[in-house]
């Protein structure tokens, strides 16, 4: 018969490769970050640089608090640090010029809610006389810069 002959020519199921599970993994990573790059890319620059900015001096606030814990900077130097990180982010968040300028100049500025902060780091930077918890500045700078608009 000549079917019986045909059936020789049946066998088995071919095997996938396992490369094509690793091409479809990366073909997936590769819509995602396509889909995320292109989010990105047509995200308001303001909001981006609002958040990257906001991002970059909460870590620099924590990263003082974390010296300070360690015992590598005394409570002065610790204000003396969250003064000049909160100055900066009010100078790259709003340009106005909080570096340069002193506490009763920046209650009359559009910084003006950052400045009581500013007036408690600058008497704990200056005056001797009071002791600064530096754990409770460091909580409000953080607070100020991540809620900042």
């Amino acid at each position: 018969m000549p079917a019986d002959d045909l059936l020789r020519f049946v066998g088995e199921p071919l095997t996938v490769s396992r490369w094509w599970l690793v091409l479809g993994l990366l073909g997936i990573v590769a819509v995602i970050t396509w889909c995320v790059g292109i989010y990105v890319w047509t995200m308001p620059s303001g909001r981006l640089h609002a958040w990257l900015t906001r991002r970059r001096f909460a870590k620099a606030v924590r990263r003082i608090g974390d010296h300070f814990r360690s015992g590598a900077l005394t409570s002065t130097e610790a204000c003396a640090q969250l003064s000049a990180v909160v100055r900066s982010f009010l100078a790259v968040a709003t340009g106005t010029p909080a570096e340069y300028m002193h506490v009763s100049e920046l209650a009359d500025s559009p910084v003006a809610e950052a400045a009581p902060l500013l007036s408690e780091l600058t008497a704990a930077q200056f005056d001797r006389t009071i002791s600064a918890d530096v754990a409770t500045l460091e909580r409000a700078a953080e607070e100020l810069v991540t809620t900042w608009n």
